[in-house]
């Protein structure tokens, strides 16, 4: 039997790491610019962490950019108006969106809320949340959250760039190896059950609410932080900047063409999307390009969902098992098929 990363945790677990280095020492490579290895690691955190939601718990959350944006301006109230260390900041949105995504999905499980229902749920939530962030500013004339522009390392301030990219990626690791711990353990094992089929879970004792909820609040985390970096990075934060449904577009479009429900998928749907977006920058000439992009990824989303159904792993699955010798066993039973 052939060992291999899906089969063997230590060798999944490897490659993680190997990918991790790789993509830490991308900004010493000077192949790209900083900003297109920033935007890749803001799709990848997005993306992985909405495929726990909806590839392994079954469940289309659609709030993932409120949650985003709550950490974006969590961060940024924190050090511009209350003075605090931009950790006080990061704590304050996780526990803000953890909160808010528990209570939401706790109280959608319990009434029995169907998936599609759901998504409306929590399409209006985030919508909601824009709309008030955008009245409130208008309101009083606020113009958005400006930061400070120091360099204070002891704060997370970088005139760099490249160090925010650091902590991205490192949280894109993070979430790839405990998605890797997860679907091996007995709660990876829950959710699968609940996903498959509630009621039957439920019937064998399986807690499916609570299961459910806490894949939710899971989920929810990673877009805060990676919003409050996004407040450290840009020092600026406003409603029009951070409830951005591109950036959502994006994240379940990298998500499905890469994958759904795979450990590699949302990474590498991640990387199609930023090279896609760059390309199509670069081949324009000009930065505003989001209905050309959108065009194109509704496009490629459409080719990948006809072709290979399974995404880009789908895809590299039908090539490796076409181009692999078939085991003897396998040799056999179709000779006595054919008789």
């Amino acid at each position: 039997m052939t060992m291999t990363p899906a089969s063997n945790p230590f060798l999944g677990t490897a490659a993680i790491i190997v990918v991790g280095i790789v993509c830490l020492l991308a900004p010493s490579l000077n192949l790209t610019t900083i900003d297109f290895l920033i935007g890749f690691a803001v799709y990848a955190a997005l993306a992985v962490s909405w495929n726990w939601v909806c590839g392994l718990g079954g469940l289309i959350n659609m709030a993932h950019i409120a949650f985003y944006a709550i950490g974006a301006y969590s961060c940024a109230i924190a050090v511009a108006k209350l003075g605090l260390h931009p950790i006080v900041g990061i704590v304050a949105g996780v526990v803000i969106t953890a909160s808010l995504a528990g209570i939401v999905s706790y109280l959608s499980f319990r009434l029995q809320v169907s998936e599609l229902y759901f998504a409306l749920l929590t399409l209006m939530l985030a919508d909601g949340i824009g709309a008030l962030s955008r009245g409130f500013e208008n309101e009083y004339s606020l113009g958005g959250v400006y930061l400070p522009f120091v360099n204070d390392p002891l704060r997370f301030a970088f005139l760099d760039k490249v160090y925010y990219y650091y902590a991205l990626i490192a949280l894109v690791i993070a979430l790839l190896l405990l998605q890797h711990w997860v679907t091996r353990s007995k709660w990876g094992l829950l959710i699968a059950a609940a996903k498959d089929s509630e009621r039957a879970a439920s019937s064998l004792g399986v807690p499916v609410v609570r299961i459910l909820t806490s894949v939710a609040v899971a989920s929810a985390i990673p877009p805060a932080i990676v919003g409050s970096i996004f407040a450290l990075s840009s020092l600026y934060v406003t409603a029009d900047n951070v409830f951005l449904f591109e950036l959502l577009l994006a994240t379940v479009i990298a998500t499905v063409i890469g994958g759904l429900g795979t450990l590699w998928g949302p990474f590498l749907g991640a990387l199609a999307i930023t090279l896609i977006h760059e390309l199509i920058r670069s081949g324009v000439g000009v930065t505003d390009v989001v209905g050309l992009t959108d065009m194109v990824y509704g496009a490629i989303l459409v080719c990948i969902v006809v072709l290979f159904p399974g995404g880009l792993i789908g895809a590299f699955r039908f090539v490796r098992d076409l181009f692999s010798p078939k085991p003897r066993n396998a040799v056999l039973d179709e000779k006595h098929s054919d008789a």
